[in-house]
């Protein structure tokens, strides 16, 4: 098993969360982080790919590998402690790992080199965009679904564009304060501007009108052939005409027809976001855990004593 390690600028080696595309990473990197694209090859072809982001706290090194690595189709099972042990002997033994690994079965994995499990796992709601329109449509909730209907009785018009750092720049205000007061976490607004300069074309802005002003909007990262729901925003009159149904429908009809397969709503958080994960999960979106946040820490060594050894 050979590994390079890089600045992020190769696509993975299969379809990958955000965090591990490089667009994500030379995002972070525009706004002053670290980040290592560690590759792993075997027989001449790609095994793996991750991509960690390196931070120093004092003497102290940290490694944060989100949601990856992301591993090659034809990758048997076995090879994968080798790939992991790879990548974390590549970094040397006094670095910290952080890692949140894609799916919950893989914890097991991380286990075997010495990570465990700090916090627990985040479940995650996808859109699966292989799937005609009418099987969404079908697999969206009853409410989700007359929500919708009103939406397009509503006289809404929803176009969609890139997204302009200058031009759409005031977008990013109504969405910090809509967080502000519903008290929810998201990126900072310098990190889709990062994203943006970085990628014009790897954004997709859909907004909706009514009556020519803005009522919501909804900002998809587009990281092929996944796309990520990033933010968005909805006012009072949003809200009354379900524009954000609408919103998330165009957006998936748009995705599928431009070869996307997957699109990624993020976190679901029923117990501080309730209205928001009711939201996601009536879309018809599949919910599945990925694996816990997990520490591991440097490994000290020690003169192991005989267990022979004269007491």
């Amino acid at each position: 098993m050979k590994i390079s390690l890089a600045s992020p600028h190769t696509s993975p080696p299969a379809p990958s969360a955000m965090q591990q595309h490089p667009s994500y990473g030379q995002a972070i990197a525009r706004l002053g982080a670290t980040v290592q694209v560690a590759t792993l090859s075997q027989d001449g072809a790609v095994a793996a790919q991750a991509q960690i982001i390196l931070r120093r706290f004092g003497p102290f090194s940290v490694a944060w590998m989100p949601r990856g690595p992301v591993w090659a189709p034809s990758l048997p099972p076995d090879d994968k402690n080798n790939v992991l042990k790879t990548i974390m002997a590549s970094f040397g033994k006094s670095v910290q790992w952080l890692a949140t690994p894609e799916t919950l079965p893989e914890t097991e994995l991380f286990r075997g080199h010495g990570f465990a499990a700090l916090i627990t796992p985040q479940t995650l709601s996808e859109i699966d965009l292989t799937l005609s329109a009418d099987q969404q449509l079908a697999r969206q909730h009853v409410k989700w679904r007359n929500r919708l209907r009103h939406a397009f009785k509503s006289s809404l018009d929803v176009r969609n564009t890139p997204f302009d750092s200058c031009r759409h720049k005031s977008l990013l205000a109504y969405e910090a304060d809509q967080r502000r007061r519903r008290g929810y976490h998201a990126l900072p607004p310098a990190f889709t501007i990062a994203w943006a300069q970085n990628t014009l074309h790897q954004t997709r802005l859909f907004i909706a009108r009514k009556n020519s002003q803005i009522v919501a909007y909804m900002l998809i990262l587009l990281h092929w052939p996944v796309a990520t729901y990033h933010i968005g925003y909805t006012g009072g009159e949003g809200r009354r005409l379900s524009a954000h149904n609408l919103l998330l429908w165009t957006a998936s009809k748009w995705l599928r027809e431009n070869g996307y397969s997957r699109l990624d709503l993020g976190q679901v958080d029923t117990r501080n976001s309730p209205g928001l994960a009711r939201f996601k999960i009536g879309s018809g979106a599949a919910v599945r855990a990925l694996g816990p946040g997990m520490l591991a820490l440097p490994r000290l060594i020690y003169p192991r004593q005989s267990r022979h050894a004269a007491a």
